[in-house]
């Protein structure tokens, strides 16, 4: 299941967001994240693409943690893996790692804890780079040869943010997203995204405008999606999450 935005209208080079932790509640082999997503096409069987946020997902990390998380699929969409747990990302700060929990995360209408995430690629060498925070520091990147289909100076025509879940194999309960409850007018009370930025046909980063997104929302029976646009205190704003359920 997935609610937030997608954008379709360029070759982009480079997302950007700031978003908020969480840890719902999952179970076996079902899955939950917030998560920026650069990729070749709409699906996810011949695409390229590269995903980047937070999940929580006891079948691949082995808890119910939230965890720093990445995702890759390249060549004939036949390759890739989560984080670094094959051949392809190479890590150039070894304090950074790809696939670690976070140590705290937010609180229902309280603190709220957040990562700055950022891809981008090199104007010149074409790979695709990974940093956090404000001063962008660099985690590493995802060589070029990894995605042919978004090669060069094809880019990425399809860039999305927003959230995912996942239910289980034989499963038929869709786990919770962000807080487990959907968004309303307090942005302490679900998963969030601020501060969207993109770059396309290499231009500088900016805020999408409203008639260049579309919102996504598979089941609004268990997820709620609000598209705020651009905001005086957040930049461009999206908040998302639900209980999820066994009608999603």
């Amino acid at each position: 299941m997935r609610a937030g935005i997608s954008i379709a209208r360029y070759r982009f080079y480079g997302a950007k967001a700031v978003i908020n932790i969480w840890s719902p509640e999952c179970k076996g082999d079902q899955f939950s994240a917030s998560v920026i997503r650069l990729a070749s096409g709409p699906g996810t069987g011949d695409t390229n693409g590269i995903y980047v946020g937070w999940a929580v997902s006891p079948g691949v990390y082995g808890d119910d943690n939230a965890h720093l998380f990445t995702f890759w699929k390249g060549g004939d969409g036949s390759t890739g893996c989560y984080d670094m747990c094959c051949p392809g990302f190479v890590q150039t700060d070894k304090g950074i790692v790809l696939g670690d929990d976070f140590n705290k995360t937010s609180y229902y209408g309280g603190i709220q804890q957040i990562a700055d995430v950022h891809i981008t690629q090199d104007p010149v060498n074409k790979d695709w780079i990974l940093s956090f925070g404000k001063e962008e520091r660099q985690a590493g990147y995802w060589p070029k040869e990894l995605f042919p289909l978004m090669a060069g100076d094809a880019g990425a025509p399809r860039l999305s943010f927003g959230g995912i879940t996942m239910r289980g194999i034989e499963q038929d309960t869709s786990p919770p997203m962000g807080s487990s409850y959907k968004p309303d007018k307090d942005v302490r009370h679900s998963a969030i995204m601020i501060q969207i930025l993109f770059s396309g046909n290499y231009s500088e980063f900016r805020a999408p405008f409203d008639y260049e997104t579309d919102n996504i929302l598979d089941n609004s029976k268990c997820y709620g999606l609000n598209n705020y646009g651009k905001t005086d205190d957040y930049g461009y704003l999206i908040t998302f999450g639900g209980p999820g359920g066994t009608n999603c």
